[in-house]
């Protein structure tokens, strides 16, 4: 019996003092650890994808006259605000976001647009 109560009081010592921890995203990683995809009822379709290693991050827009607008660079993000250095306009877009689980609010000139989470495809 004493064995057993020994342990039981090790496994759960090396749980509370190993990997047993809550992990706390901030507004930075949700926004840039997803690929963000929004679709308007007129017909407007944008996606926003990151790559972290690189730094790179993309911003499509296509509207409904076929009209495409691509943003893509080396990207900064802070707890309010996601600044894209575009590569080939050399122009810095500075976006204000909220984060909302698996939605964003992503705003610019005060133009609001709403990105859901994109489905991962099997």
């Amino acid at each position: 019996m004493k064995n057993t109560s020994f342990i039981l009081l090790i496994i759960t010592c090396s749980c509370l003092i190993s990997g047993c921890r809550q992990v706390n995203l901030t507004p930075a990683d949700e926004l840039t650890g997803k690929t963000w995809e929004s679709k308007t009822l007129n017909g407007t379709f944008a996606e926003l994808s990151f790559d972290v290693e690189l730094n790179k991050a993309d911003l499509y827009i296509k509207n409904t006259d076929n009209e495409v607008l691509n943003i893509s660079g080396n990207f900064a993000v802070d707890s309010k605000s996601l600044y894209i250095i575009s590569d080939n306009m050399y122009k810095t877009y500075c976006f204000d976001y909220k984060v909302y689980a698996n939605r964003v609010e992503l705003s610019y000139n005060g133009t609001n647009l709403t990105f859901y989470c994109k489905e991962k495809e099997p």
